[in-house]
């Protein structure tokens, strides 16, 4: 909304569109006054440890998650981040960490799925079917 009070303020009021929009006057003058290409500081902050988090990911090969990330980054840079912040993170830097293991519930191909149950089918008895008319 900041954004659009900025690009119409030369038509009209700031206090009216603010007014207008729900929104405060003192916090457009806030966010019109910020440094850092009208980043907050926890913005900033984060573009700052979401490269850290992605240079410990490259350092590891791609396969430490949050919770290694977050003891590289207090032993290596002294940073303390909670866990779930670097795991906001890394998924919106689409960085995700090496599995060791498969799922049981891990979606099969086509081609897996049909071999399976194929031979599943092929091997259990068949009983008589109730729908089917007796002649």
């Amino acid at each position: 909304m900041f954004r659009l009070i900025d690009e119409e303020r030369t038509r009209h009021s700031v206090s009216r569109m603010a007014r207008l929009l729900g929104v405060s006057r003192q916090g457009y003058d806030k966010h019109a006054n910020r440094t850092g290409g009208g980043l907050s500081a926890r913005e900033r902050a984060d573009a700052a440890l979401a490269e850290r988090i992605s240079h410990h990911h490259t350092r590891s090969r791609g396969t430490y998650g949050a919770p290694r990330i977050q003891v590289d980054l207090r032993q290596m840079d002294g940073i303390r981040a909670g866990r779930n912040r670097i795991t906001r993170l890394m998924r919106a830097a689409g960085l995700v960490g090496a599995h060791r293991r498969h799922s049981a519930n891990a979606q099969l191909s086509p081609a897996d799925y049909e071999r399976r149950h194929t031979a599943a089918l092929a091997s259990a008895p068949h009983s008589p079917s109730l729908t089917s008319e007796a002649a």
